[in-house]
């Protein structure tokens, strides 16, 4: 999709796996022209 002079790609994840291994890398999200990583901080909680 042409957003500005950007183009926004949209997927949808038909399939994930949450390692447990302590080695694993950390889930990213990109937000704000930066990269961050996912992890307790990170839950919502109702």
């Amino acid at each position: 999709m042409a957003a500005g002079g950007s183009t926004v790609i949209a997927v949808h994840a038909l399939e994930a796996l949450v390692a447990d291994d302590e080695n694993a890398a950390a889930p990213l999200v990109y937000h704000n022209r930066t990269w961050h990583s996912l992890g307790e901080h990170s839950i919502l909680r109702a």
